[in-house]
């Protein structure tokens, strides 16, 4: 189930997933406010977030490339 089921208890803004490549083994509980394609641009008003799915030990996770300077921003993979 990974770190999913602490999402709603630490939430303070919507929370983003893409789709499970495998959903046996993932969290059934886990419902995210908003589910990101691979490639998938987020504008945040004068920066752009580009959603990259990097499954791991769980096949929902994703990472963010900051598009401007090509920083990438990780989670647990």
């Amino acid at each position: 189930m990974d770190h999913s089921p602490a999402a709603a208890a630490l939430k303070k803004r919507p929370v983003q997933s893409c789709s499970p490549a495998a959903p046996a083994g993932q969290d059934a509980t886990f419902k995210p406010d908003h589910v990101l394609e691979h490639g998938q641009r987020v504008d945040l008003g004068g920066i752009t977030l580009r959603a990259i799915h990097t499954p791991g030990h769980a096949s929902n996770h994703l990472c963010y490339m900051l598009e401007q300077t090509k920083m990438l921003f990780t989670g647990a993979t």
